[in-house]
């Protein structure tokens, strides 16, 4: 298991954008431990929105934890329908 910050930058690091877990509404503290380690390695296809990828491997791997996605500038998306292309660092 893992500390939250650790996880988080290596979602940032694969996927190309940056991710903060929530739950309950509540930013979770980069500080947590015992959180799963993401286990990809290869970036979701960039067709894929933002809720594509919330529901195909954030909820997967982080059940009960909710996900807020922000552009490679650290912008929140607010739209989930924004393909991944669209939000990844260039």
């Amino acid at each position: 298991m893992a500390i939250l910050k650790n996880v988080e930058a290596k979602i940032r690091q694969v996927e190309g954008f940056p991710v903060h877990f929530f739950q309950n509404g509540v930013n979770i503290n980069g500080n947590k431990e015992d959180i799963p380690q993401y286990p990809y390695s290869v970036k979701a296809p960039g067709d894929w929105t933002v809720a594509e990828w919330i529901s195909k491997r954030f909820s997967q791997t982080y059940p009960g934890y909710d996900a807020k996605v922000f552009d490679a500038n650290g912008v929140p998306v607010a739209m989930k329908n924004v393909k991944l292309t669209t939000i990844r660092k260039k």
